[in-house]
């Protein structure tokens, strides 16, 4: 009994779609005690060189709660120029204790791209989910997969959340990758679970599609109509692409 309270576990979770907005959703975890920092030991990731200086990567991994540190010695203003106390492995399973000046929070695409671990970003709120007084950790996929099942209670019947890989297309974040929190439906093609709401679009989609594909049905609408039709389509396609993941036409089997 002793050794369960000790260990860090998921209570609850839900995520944050950001209706209305652009933002990608985010995943809200409810942990049953804070994350332990201090008692985590740091390994050691060399980036390469940034300007003839050394970049050097800090990870550390607790019960399923990660952190990360990147060490620029040509910049230490990182979080304010505060100094970090960390442990790094020193001769078998004795510890040393390192300071870090300035390091900055990096990316978790970052640790994912260039380290052993497999990361996903979260933020931590009370019991209650509200993102308003959240922090963002990171958990390992493994726990972050037991908070998507718990965040798939909040979702409507039949609607379950996955982790989606999502890989930056800029150039400068090449191999990098996160995951996103997305909805899927317990049956591939299964257009009929979806709520109403979502169901029209769907199907407004497929008619727009059918239209557009079909010219002369179109061929008297005004230019305006011809814009709204095609603004319209994009609105919807960006909606799945946000709650079911690029490769929503898939999912609903749409060929």
């Amino acid at each position: 009994m002793q050794q369960e309270i000790n260990t860090i576990q998921v209570v609850d979770a839900k995520v944050r779609w950001f209706d209305g907005a652009s933002n990608d959703p985010e995943l809200l975890v409810a942990l049953n005690r804070p994350p332990a920092y201090n008692e985590m030991v740091y390994e050691e990731y060399m980036l390469g060189t940034a300007n003839r200086h050394e970049l050097t990567l800090y990870v550390a991994e607790h019960q399923g709660i990660v952190n990360y540190l990147l060490e620029d010695p040509r910049n230490r203003e990182g979080f304010g120029g505060r100094e970090f106390e960390i442990q790094v492995p020193k001769k078998g399973s004795e510890t040393k204790t390192k300071i870090l000046k300035g390091p900055w929070s990096s990316r978790a695409g970052v640790v994912n791209r260039y380290t052993s671990y497999d990361i996903v970003d979260v933020v931590y709120t009370g019991s209650d989910l509200k993102p308003g007084a959240g922090a963002r950790i990171a958990l390992t996929r493994e726990k972050a997969e037991v908070a998507a099942q718990k965040a798939s209670h909040h979702e409507p019947k039949d609607t379950t959340i996955v982790l989606e890989p999502e890989h930056d297309d800029h150039p400068s974040l090449e191999g990098e990758y996160t995951y996103v929190p997305r909805k899927r439906l317990a049956k591939r093609g299964a257009r009929h679970l979806l709520p109403g709401s979502e169901y029209g679009l769907l199907m407004s989609y497929l008619t727009i599609r059918d239209l557009m594909e079909h010219g002369d049905l179109t061929k008297h609408l005004t230019p305006e109509l011809q814009r709204q039709k095609q603004a319209a389509y994009a609105y919807i396609d960006r909606y799945f692409t946000k709650y079911y993941g690029r490769d929503w036409m898939w999912h609903f089997d749409i060929t």
